[in-house]
C-alpha cells in the first residue's frame, strides 16, 4: 500500500474508532446528570472513592446500601473535646460496608430492584455486563458559552447486585460485589472527546500494576485539566449505573499496534478495501437460477438441517470462498443458513468464529448444532458464566473426537441419487415436447383447464 493510501486507510480507521465510541453527549459515559432521577442510576452520597475502591476490588468485599432516613443530619456543634469523636466516627462511616443515598427506603428498594433486573436481562440478552459502579468524577463544560456542567465518570469497576435473604431491610437485601475476571477501565470516550475537542491528553489507569492507585490517578486528570478554568474534578463522585461499553472491545482491536507485524490492518485483503474504495467487483462462481442439482452432487450435500434451493446455492458460496451479505426478515431460514454453514466449514477442515450482536441470535444457532450432535464444535469464548474450567473441557471434548466422519456410505448416496433423479425426471416429462405437436404436457395441461373452464368437454 503507498503511503497516500496508509496515511487515508488510518485516518478512515481512526474515524472508524471514534464512531464506536460515541463521542456524542446522548453518551452516559460523557454526560452524567447528577440530579437526575433516573431509574438506572443510583448516586451514593457521603462515601469516599479510595475507601470503596479498597473494600471492593482489592479486598472484594460485598456492599449493601443504606437510606436517607439513615444518614446523619449534620456535622453537630460541639466543643473541641469531643471533635476526636467525630472524626472516628466520620471515618468508621466511610470505611464501613454500607454505600449511603440519598433515598427514602421505599424508593431505595425500589431503586435497586430494577437495577437487579436490568441487570440480569442485559446478560441473558446481550451475553454481557452492563452494571457499573463509576468511581471519581470529571465536571467539565462542552464549550466556553455553556452554563451545564457534563459530568463523566472516570473509573468504571464492573458488579453485579445479589440479594441477601437473610437481611433485614429491603434495602440491605441486595449485595453488591465486583465482577471477578472482567476488567476494570477508564472512560476511554472522555479520552477521546477530551483529545478531538480541546486537545487533551488523559491516560488510562493500568489496574495491573501493583503500585496502582485511584487517588493517584484522579490527581493526574486533575493536573491534565488545569488550565480548564471552570473544570473540577469531584474524586468522590460515585454512581451505580448500567453504561454501554459492548464496542469498548472492538475498538481496542482496532488499535494498530495491538496487530502483529506482518498482519497489520492496511494489509488484510478484506479489511483495507472495506474502509477505503470498497471491496472489489467478484464475478460469482454460479448464477442463482442455476439447477442445484447439476451443480451440487450427493456426496456435497453434507447439511446437517434442512435446506431450501436458496439455502443451499447460499451455502455452496460461502463454501466456494465468496464473501457474501445474506438478509431476511424473521422466519426465513437465517439461522438454519449459518448452522450448516458453520457444519460444512468444520468438516471441510476450517475454523469458525461466530459473533452476533444479540446473545439470543447466538443461542439458537448453538442448540441446532447441539440438536444434531454437533455440541462438543461449539466453544464459548464470552458470556455470563463462562469460565477457563468449562473452556478447558469443551476444548478437550473437541479434542477427543478427533477427524470429522461422514456416517453416510456408498449404499446411501447411491440410492439417495437415484430416488432424486425420479424426482427431477417429473419436471423434466412435464416440460418436454410431444410430436408431433410440438407441445409439452404442462401446456396441453393448461389447455385442458381452460376448455373446462370455458364449459368445452374434453
Amino acid at each position: 500500500m503507498a503511503i497516500t493510501d496508509i496515511l487515508a486507510f488510518t485516518q478512515a480507521l481512526d474515524q472508524a474508532r471514534n464512531e464506536l465510541l460515541d463521542l456524542s453527549l446522548r453518551n452516559r459515559a460523557l454526560a452524567l446528570r447528577p440530579a437526575a432521577k433516573s431509574a438506572r442510576a443510583l448516586h451514593i452520597v457521603d462515601e469516599q472513592t479510595v475507601q470503596v475502591y479498597e473494600r471492593l476490588v482489592e479486598m472484594s468485599r460485598a456492599f449493601t446500601f443504606k437510606t436517607a432516613s439513615e444518614l446523619p443530619s449534620g456535622t453537630p456543634q460541639v466543643a473541641v473535646d469531643q471533635k476526636a469523636r467525630v472524626i472516628a466516627e466520620s471515618n468508621k462511616r466511610h470505611t464501613d460496608s454500607y454505600l449511603q443515598t440519598a433515598l427514602t427506603p421505599d424508593a431505595l428498594a425500589k431503586r435497586l430492584v430494577a437495577l437487579e433486573r436490568d441487570a440480569r436481562t442485559a446478560i441473558e440478552e446481550q451475553g454481557t455486563n452492563l452494571l457499573f459502579l463509576a468511581l471519581g468524577e470529571l465536571a467539565w463544560y462542552e464549550d466556553d458559552n455553556s452554563d451545564i456542567a457534563l459530568h463523566a465518570p472516570l473509573v468504571f469497576v464492573p458488579v453485579q447486585l445479589g440479594r441477601d435473604p437473610k437481611a433485614t431491610s429491603e434495602a440491605q437485601r441486595f449485595q453488591l460485589t465486583i465482577r471477578e475476571g472482567e476488567e476494570i477501565f477508564g472512560n476511554v470516550s472522555l479520552a477521546a472527546r477530551l483529545k478531538q475537542s480541546f486537545g487533551i491528553d488523559v491516560p488510562m489507569p493500568d489496574i495491573e500494576e501493583d503500585s496502582f492507585s485511584i487517588a493517584t490517578y484522579i490527581e493526574t486528570i486533575a493536573q491534565r485539566i488545569k488550565a480548564m478554568v471552570r473544570w473540577r474534578i469531584e474524586p468522590n463522585g460515585i454512581v451505580l449505573g448500567f453504561f454501554s461499553f459492548q464496542k469498548y472491545l472492538m475498538f481496542l482491536d482496532l488499535k494498530q499496534e495491538r496487530w502483529p507485524e506482518g498482519k497489520s490492518l492496511e494489509e488484510h485483503p478484506l479489511f483495507g478495501p472495506l474502509l477505503l474504495d470498497g471491496l472489489p467487483g467478484t464475478t460469482p462462481p454460479f448464477q442463482d437460477n442455476v439447477a442445484i442439482d447439476v451443480l451440487i452432487s450427493p456426496e456435497q450435500l453434507d447439511h446437517v438441517v434442512d435446506a431450501d434451493s436458496s439455502q443451499a446455492l447460499a451455502i455452496e458460496k460461502v463454501r466456494r470462498g465468496v464473501n457474501l451479505v445474506i438478509q431476511g426478515p424473521p422466519g426465513t431460514g437465517k439461522s438454519q443458513t449459518i448452522t450448516n454453514i458453520i457444519a460444512t466449514a468444520i468438516l471441510d477442515g476450517k475454523r469458525v468464529l461466530f459473533v452476533a450482536e444479540k446473545k439470543a441470535a447466538l443461542d439458537v444457532v448453538k442448540r441446532r448444532l447441539e440438536h444434531e450432535g454437533l455440541n462438543p464444535i461449539c466453544l464459548e469464548l464470552h458470556g455470563a458464566g463462562q469460565s477457563s474450567a468449562k473452556m478447558l473441557s469443551s476444548v478437550m471434548d473437541a479434542w477427543r473426537l478427533g477427524a470429522p466422519v461422514l456416517k453416510g456410505n456408498s449404499k446411501t448416496i447411491i440410492e439417495f441419487t437415484r430416488r432424486r433423479e425420479a424426482v427431477n425426471e417429473i419436471p423434466r416429462t412435464l416440460h418436454t415436447p410431444i410430436l408431433p405437436a410440438e407441445l409439452t404436457p404442462y401446456q396441453i395441461i393448461g389447455h385442458l383447464c381452460m376448455l373446462q373452464e370455458n364449459g368445452i368437454e374434453v
